[in-house]
């Protein structure tokens, strides 16, 4: 179980890491660098403390720690699907708009020709 976790830890470390090297290359905002470290410090943190989860499922009512995560990882999936729609319909607004402007611009230069 040991190495398991020395794994993990590992990993966990690694991400923490590439999180802030996503946002040193200003992919991600200040906000998002947050939640991103949060999460990933929670993870650590139950890696090296895996009585914590147990106690916190406890006081929840889960009966056991992959009840939580599951729950917890699906609620994290439909935050996610939500978000990635609601930035594809911004994008699909921009770009509208764009066409749009440039159409207008175009149209308003070939009058001008005649």
């Amino acid at each position: 179980m040991v190495i398991f976790q020395l794994g993990l830890f590992c990993f966990g470390l690694y991400m923490l890491f590439w999180v802030f090297l996503v946002y040193k290359k200003r992919i991600i905002f200040v906000n998002e660098l947050i939640v991103w470290s949060l999460i990933w410090l929670f993870f650590l943190a139950s890696i090296l403390f895996p009585d914590l989860l147990e106690k916190i499922t406890y006081r929840l009512g889960v009966v056991r720690v992959m009840d939580l995560i599951m729950v917890l990882s699906f609620v994290a999936l439909w935050i996610t699907s939500y978000k990635n729609y609601v930035d594809n319909q911004q994008i699909k607004k921009k770009f509208s708009d764009f066409v749009r402007q440039e159409a207008i611009k175009g149209s308003d230069k070939k009058t001008h020709r005649r």
